[in-house]
């Protein structure tokens, strides 16, 4: 899907609490990248393993937990936080 839809300058968002498959998200990243997309990864902690992969311009955001409910609670808080960023950045400060 990134190979047939992602265009340069898009973001590819990957949300991986328990870092199922890291080969296939290591390829995802790489295709992105190929297609000069910027690369947030969300991940566990197993998931860190995959920061080798990022470009200087991506995000690593790792939720130190093992436990996958607690990774997805953080997840879950954190994506919030982004949605609300970028209301703020399209809508300005509505306060």
């Amino acid at each position: 899907m990134i190979q047939a839809l992602g265009l340069p300058g898009d973001l590819l968002l990957l949300i991986d609490p328990a870092a199922g498959d890291l080969d296939a998200s290591m390829a995802a990243v790489r295709t992105a990248q190929g297609k000069d997309m910027t690369v947030v990864l969300l991940v566990g902690t197993s998931g860190a393993g995959l920061r080798e992969t990022l470009a200087e311009t991506d995000v690593l955001i790792t939720v130190p937990h093992e436990r996958t409910s607690r990774v997805l609670e953080a997840q879950l808080l954190v994506l919030h936080a982004l949605c609300d960023a970028v209301d703020v950045q399209l809508m300005g400060d509505q306060e």
